[in-house]
């Protein structure tokens, strides 16, 4: 029993004096330069994620106990003119509380709009953000991120209409947390958009022009899950249409909740990337274990016979993969651990500017986050070691006596590819070509990410550029009345239009129908279709428009002539329609669904649209032969009373989504860039590197045979320079690929859409960027060379 005591005792004292604990520190410290790379790059790029997690779940808290704290709406909705008691209380019988919310929407700062209620009480209550809530009748709260945008502070004068207020407070509110004019609208505007809240006594002397009539609901149970909430969404929306005919009345717009993007789309826009930018973390961590990896057996392969002489010592072959896979992991730990510090100190900090500069959120207040550490800790430590462990695991697998040869390669048949063609130069050029084929391999899926990200760095800000100039190019006029009843003008160029809104039934997304006057002065390049046959069949029998007729009997409408449109061009790529296809949409809020036959394009770029004579449109929907609701004008038309104008559509209100984009992503895009540079810099750096350690013997053997360090660079470093320009240039179309399918899926997500558009330029700039990066990583390597002595190749002399 002494002796057996004796022996682990013993046994734990040889591990204590594991000589192979020793080398570690070593190794790293002989690789610091590689190493330093990967723990730098891991380091910032650990550091914004776990940042941006903390940032991002912290913003989240405070979003959603904001929303319930300042109870937020369970929906609203818009009516043509005030709901009578009546309705109300048919509404209240569904257990809700209905409270009015009405809006005026006034011209303020020239061609921006300022949405203005009265203070608020126990629905949507605002979030003083600077100042003070107003208490005169001359005093205004206005958005706290339209102010920023806009350079105005606390003791300012704006204008809301033909009245000026002084600016007392700062606020955002819980209904208004993504700037959104209407739920339809292609992209919120914080720039050109914002809310504002006054005294009772101000909001009556401001007049009805730009007056909606809007009412909040607010479910009494606010425990109901989505399923319920929709139930209730849709018994309130039957009450509705079905009472409000009594009294004239019109349902003008109707949104719950969850489908609000006001409400929603800055909690979802968080939610959405922190899973982008998650992944992006782990697929550059998988990047750099495998650079880890092939470091780890670049060592194995410099110390085979001590290796060799270990395991025929005693060491297991799982003894040695877990002593290789240390510095890795070291590595890998100390950049979390020091990238976990800047996340929780400066980078979150970052995040939340981004956030705030998009959106208006409540005050921020940072709360500690164990996913952080998990996700930008655990993970990454996970994947390091998972990755090492199989590469290593597998280069161990070979006998013993095969590393005191020397010979690491699993397969005994070690056959040489004979290479008969071109120069000396040419054919040992390939050579170490098809000797380095996994590192060359790690190297091109390494630049095609590093690609994804430029793409995102530079891609985008011609994207918009491109889609402002093409909008205020097919811009019909540079002013676009809509009017709330038909008002006439004497003002000449005014001209009149017809204009409606119908759903696409498959994603639910608005479309304009445009009524337009034949040999309009506007869209002289527009040829309207004749629609005779069909105007025709309407006014025989008045059951089919186009005809509308109820869901239930949509399919006796394919006997009935269709309309004959011309569809905006955005229209045909989104839904990939084609001229001859007929299309159906339907009313937003009533059973009618509507046939349209596309027989032409039109390039119109500021909304999904379609086009036709004015007087068809009017016989579509059931109006007058000489109905309208618009003027389009190059002048402004001061002779339209205030009240009989809904909106005026300018340039600013057209290039809405593009400008938002910008000033939400302008510290993005250059981020994106930056990081894509780097990691071009770090993998051709670190993968050439290699390269030349593996060849050391040789490239000392080429200088004893006379050959100069700028011929030796020229064999190898050209290689990899072949290579890495090569996967810079091929790769561009795969990554454009893999763009187009993320941008159709974002715009899909989005109103509205934004043709795909990259100039000759961005292509060039793509290739210049990886071939700068790889210059300066070349002069780096002419260094290595330099530094390999001619004695290296007589070591391995026996």
């Amino acid at each position: 029993m002494a002796r057996e005591n004796d022996s682990i005792a013993a046994a734990k004292n040889a591990r204590r004096r594991d000589p192979l604990k020793k080398r570690i520190l070593r190794d790293i410290c002989r690789d610091w330069g590689k190493y330093l790379a990967i723990f730098l790059f891991l380091a910032v790029f650990i550091g914004f994620e776990s940042g941006y997690i903390i940032a991002d779940t912290s913003m989240q808290i405070a979003y959603h106990d904001g929303m319930k704290a300042r109870h937020v709406e369970s929906g609203n909705f818009v009516l043509q003119s005030e709901a009578d008691d009546d309705l109300l209380d048919k509404l209240e019988r569904e257990g809700v509380t209905v409270r009015e919310q009405f809006y005026l929407d006034k011209p303020t700062a020239g061609t921006n709009t300022i949405r203005v209620f009265k203070m608020r009480s126990e629905v949507n209550e605002a979030c003083l953000m600077d100042g003070a809530f107003p208490e005169k009748d001359d005093e205004i709260a206005i958005d706290r991120l339209y102010a920023e945008n806009n350079g105005i502070v606390i003791g300012d004068s704006i204008e809301a209409g033909s009245h000026t207020m002084k600016v007392c407070g700062t606020v955002a509110l819980p209904d208004y947390s993504c700037l959104y004019k209407n739920n339809s609208a292609m992209m919120f505007n914080a720039t050109h958009f914002s809310v504002g809240l006054v005294t009772e006594e101000a909001f009556d002397d401001l007049g009805t022009g730009g007056l909606s009539y809007c009412y909040t609901w607010y479910n009494d149970d606010q425990k109901l899950d989505r399923a319920a909430r929709n139930e209730k969404a849709e018994d309130i929306k039957d009450v509705l249409v079905g009472d409000i005919p009594r009294t004239g009345n019109m349902l003008e717009d109707f949104v719950q909740n969850d489908d609000n993007n006001a409400i929603q789309f800055a909690g979802d826009d968080m939610s959405d990337d922190k899973a982008m930018f998650t992944a992006m973390l782990y697929i550059i961590v998988v990047v750099l274990a495998f650079i880890m990896s092939i470091l780890a057996k670049g060592t194995l392969e410099r110390e085979s016979q001590a290796i060799g002489t270990l395991r025929a010592s005693g060491y297991t072959r799982g003894e040695l993969v877990r002593h290789y896979m240390t510095a890795p992991l070291l590595v890998c730990l100390a950049a979390a651990l020091i990238g976990n510090a800047i996340g929780y100190t400066a980078m979150k900090w970052l995040i939340v500017d981004l956030y705030y500069n998009s959106y208006s959120l409540p005050d921020y207040e940072t709360v500690w986050s164990a996913e952080a550490f998990i996700k930008t800790t655990l993970v990454p430590l996970a994947l390091v070691a998972l990755v090492t462990w199989f590469v290593l695991a597998r280069a161990l697998r070979i006998p013993p006596l095969q590393f005191l040869r020397g010979e690491l390669r699993h397969s005994k048949k070690n056959k040489v590819m004979r290479l008969k063609r071109g120069s000396f130069m040419t054919r040992f050029r390939e050579r170490v070509l098809f000797q380095n084929i996994p590192s060359y391999v790690l190297l091109v899926l390494g630049i095609s990410f590093a690609g994804l990200l430029l793409y995102f760095g530079l891609g985008m800000q011609p994207l918009m550029d491109h889609f402002k100039d093409n909008v205020l190019t097919s811009q019909i006029a540079e002013y676009q009345y809509v009017l709330r009843a038909p008002a006439e003008v004497d003002a000449e160029g005014a001209e009149k239009y017809s204009a409606a809104t119908l759903e696409e039934p498959s994603h639910g997304e608005e479309i304009m129908l445009f009524g337009i006057e034949e040999g309009s002065a506007y869209l002289t390049d527009l040829e309207l279709p004749d629609n005779d046959d069909a105007a025709e069949d309407v006014r025989e029998d008045g059951a089919f428009v186009p005809g509308w007729v109820t869901d239930r009997a949509a399919a006796e409408m394919e006997d009935k002539p269709a309309f004959k449109v011309i569809a905006s061009e955005g229209y045909l790529e989104k839904y990939q329609c084609e001229v001859g296809d007929a299309i159906r949409l339907r009313e937003k809020y009533e059973d009618k669904t509507y046939r349209f036959e596309i027989v032409g394009s039109y390039q119109y770029d500021a909304a999904l649209a379609l086009f036709f004579d004015r007087e068809s449109l009017n016989a579509c929907f059931g109006r007058s032969a000489d109905a309208f609701n618009g003027y389009f004008s190059d002048e402004e038309l001061t002779e339209l009373d205030e009240d009989d104008i809904a909106t005026i559509v300018q340039a600013n209100d057209l290039t809405a989504i593009a400008d938002q984009l910008e000033d939400s992503f302008a510290a993005i895009f250059p981020m994106f860039t930056w990081f894509a540079v780097v990691m071009y810099l770090l993998l051709m750096y670190l993968l050439g590197r290699m390269v030349l350690e593996r060849n050391a013997k040789n490239i000392s053997m080429l200088k004893i045979l006379g050959y100069n360090d700028r011929e030796v660079s020229r064999l190898y470093n050209r290689a990899t320079g072949i290579v890495a320009i090569a996967a810079v240039i091929a790769t561009i179309p795969l990554v454009e690929a893999v763009f187009r399918i993320i941008w159709r899926y974002v715009m899909f997500e989005l109103s509205g859409w934004l043709t795909f558009y990259e100039p000759a330029s961005f292509y060039i700039k793509m290739i210049l960027f990886g071939v700068v990066s790889y210059a300066l990583v070349y002069l780096l390597q002419m260094r290595k060379v330099r530094r390999i002595p001619t004695g290296e190749a007589l070591k391995s002399m026996e």
